[in-house]
């Protein structure tokens, strides 16, 4: 026959951990000693505060929390959109060679960013903007979008286009102050377009502001 158990008179420090853990095994001797350990637990606070919680080693799981700072995430990219159709000046539809403006300034932007994390070019056939030749884009998604025109196509105005796209990606909403804005840009803003992908809200500060 199973002697009785007896309840011990004092707490041992190894129930401490068996006791806190709620997927201990042992109900009966869990159940049974929770008066004691109340009783340890309590004498021990009138002495001192409990220590708090024992730091453990848990792997943190990746998609969990704030993903951020998770390794390896990079930040969204903007992309620099070049009409490679703009015509070569006012008069001419082509240089010397053959090429469109838009075709002389894509090449340059596309040779600049290749040297910039973060940026991307594409090409696009006519903007219908060719009024306000050279003309180009500079967007990401969930942030706002800029048409930027009246370029010559030229190294110079590519680097200006470059130098904003940079404020724009490292931008939470593209909007640049206006005192960040690259000289070269100056007075070639044609429109700013909201965010598609974003709820409606009230409208943004002029970039000027």
């Amino acid at each position: 026959m199973r002697p009785a158990f007896q309840q011990p008179a004092a707490l041992p420090p190894d129930w401490v951990d068996i006791l806190a853990d709620p997927l201990c095994p042992l109900d009966r001797v869990r159940c049974s000693l929770r008066p004691a350990y109340a009783r340890a637990m309590s004498a021990s606070n009138e002495k001192s505060p409990l220590p708090g919680p024992k730091a453990t080693n848990v792997r943190r799981r990746v998609g969990s929390g704030n993903s951020d700072k998770l390794p390896g995430k990079t930040a969204m990219k903007t992309t620099i959109i070049v009409c490679d159709t703009c015509d070569f000046s006012e008069t001419e539809k082509f240089d010397a060679a053959g090429q469109t403006g838009g075709e002389i300034l894509a090449g340059h932007v596309e040779n600049l960013a290749s040297r910039v994390p973060g940026l991307a070019v594409r090409r696009q056939s006519c903007l219908m903007g060719c009024e306000r030749h050279c003309n180009t884009v500079v967007a990401a998604p969930g942030k706002l979008t800029y048409v930027i025109g009246r370029f010559e196509p030229c190294a110079e105005s590519a680097q200006a286009v470059i130098d904003y796209a940079c404020l724009h990606r490292d931008s939470g909403t593209g909007q640049v102050p206006y005192k960040q804005w690259p000289h070269g840009v100056k007075g070639h803003f044609i429109a700013r377009i909201p965010a598609l992908d974003t709820a409606p809200g009230p409208a943004p500060k002029i970039d000027g502001d």
